[in-house]
């Protein structure tokens, strides 16, 4: 699972997450809200193998203001740099 938190609350987008395996795979379901935290937001993941990880997300704040963002992580392997997804 991926869980992403905020500092204010956000609405939960179904596509607000991704998550990509290394060859471009998408690995996630449909992102939702964390019930009794308004200011998280969680995707499930099935089971990873080894291997370097991309997460794309986006949300919508109470203000309506859009976030988005990109980070990496591995699975038993160092994450690569964002500039290498």
């Amino acid at each position: 699972m991926v869980k992403l938190s905020f500092g204010q609350g956000v609405k939960a987008l179904p596509n607000g997450i991704h998550v990509y395996g290394g060859t471009g795979t998408l690995v996630s379901g449909s992102a939702h809200g964390v019930p009794g935290n308004p200011r998280a937001v969680e995707v499930s993941l099935r089971r990873l193998p080894k291997g370097a990880y991309t997460v794309r997300w986006s949300a919508i704040s109470n203000d309506s203001h859009v976030g988005h963002g990109v980070f990496t992580f591995g699975v038993r392997v160092k994450a690569p740099a964002v500039s290498e997804t």
